[in-house]
């Protein structure tokens, strides 16, 4: 399986900022067994903060409530994150990959404290208890825009996830 780093531009900021991605154990499950349909759910991107990035454990958690720390919110970013768009599943025979895409998440004017990771889930069902976790990016330092844009650039080649199937 071939994770790309995503890269999240910031011009709240002076610089990009990185972060890798991976898969929830469990995440793998639902997408297998079919009780996520990564291009039919309704799937979102929150922030939390870097007492929940050290807690999580990708074992174990399988629905959003097992997530532990602070959601990371503001008056400019609400509670439970925003719709990704444009998630498909494609097939790239030249290099024998499955991937999984979503449109980039470009947000203006943002303010957050302490987003050291970000949580992609499906908000399909109506709880957090029954909302599926799939992936999470680990930045690789928190990001603090300032009443800046926040733009996700989901790697357009690779996509969020890219499964090698030779």
């Amino acid at each position: 399986m071939i994770l790309p780093r995503i890269l999240l531009a910031l011009w709240g900021l002076s610089a990009w900022a990185t972060g890798t991605c991976k898969a929830f154990g469990y995440g793998l499950v639902h997408l297998f067994n079919g009780s996520v349909d990564y291009d039919g759910d309704s799937l979102y991107i929150m922030f939390i903060d870097s007492t929940g990035a050290g807690a999580i454990d990708i074992d174990a958690d399988d629905y959003l409530n097992d997530v532990n720390g602070d959601e990371v919110t503001d008056a400019s970013w609400s509670a439970g994150g925003v719709a990704l768009s444009g998630t498909t599943v494609t097939i790239v025979g030249a290099s024998n990959e499955v991937r999984l895409k979503a449109n980039d998440v470009a947000e203006t004017s943002k303010t957050l404290v302490d987003a050291k990771m970000a949580i992609i889930y499906s908000r399909t069902n109506g709880t957090d208890a029954t909302r599926e976790l799939l992936f999470y990016i680990n930045f690789d330092s928190a990001l603090e825009p300032d009443a800046g844009d926040l733009d996700i650039d989901f790697d357009d080649t690779n996509g969020l996830v890219a499964f090698d199937y030779t």
